[in-house]
């Protein structure tokens, strides 16, 4: 398989099988959509304990779509305009200011923007696959690498998504939306 060409992402869009919303004509690149920053912010306040034991069968993140309370967050929406800093060392939830909508049979791949990393923030997306099917905001997973704190704004460029068609047969049915796609908007 091959990632999909800029021409061939605007015609999935025109058709309506690929949807990104809001859509700027200009997010189109060569061979990927550039994805802003949205305006929601969580971090983790405590854990609840010393430690996180994620092989812990009582461990949960969730419980169904809620954040527990095993763990404390503070999530706060930030205004077009304002900012979110960063502290070095701090790991931070967010989503994309986009909301994606992938038919079945394409799926996406989500990068980083390098000039990013380049500056110590490092943005992923467990797996770094979108899957076919989804259709909601892509939680993203920010940690500042760097020494010194580093300025979010809502809107600002944040990663890449490409897209590319599945090969014969049709995936597994996956669940319509992640925990925590489905409580951050």
């Amino acid at each position: 398989m091959a990632y999909l060409t800029s021409e061939e992402i605007l015609d999935l869009l025109k058709s309506g099988l690929v949807k990104v919303e809001p859509f700027e004509r200009a997010s189109i690149k060569p061979l990927y959509v550039e994805l802003r920053l949205g305006n929601r912010f969580t971090t983790m306040v405590s854990a609840g304990s010393a430690f996180i034991d994620p092989t812990n069968p009582k461990f949960s993140v969730f419980e169904g779509n809620i954040l527990t309370n095993q763990q404390r967050y503070l999530t706060m929406d930030v205004e077009d305009g304002s900012s979110y800093t960063a502290m070095p060392g701090e790991f931070v939830l967010a989503t994309t200011k986009e909301k994606i909508t992938l038919p079945n049979n394409y799926m996406g791949i989500l990068n980083a923007r390098a000039s990013l990393g380049r500056l110590g923030l490092q943005i992923f997306c467990s797996g770094g696959f979108v899957d076919p099917g989804f259709s909601n905001y892509i939680t993203l997973e920010i940690f500042n690498v760097n020494k010194v704190p580093i300025v979010m704004k809502p809107g600002m460029p944040i990663a890449k998504l490409s897209l590319e068609k599945m090969g014969r047969g049709q995936p597994m049915q996956m669940q319509p939306l992640s925990a925590f796609g489905a409580e951050i908007k």
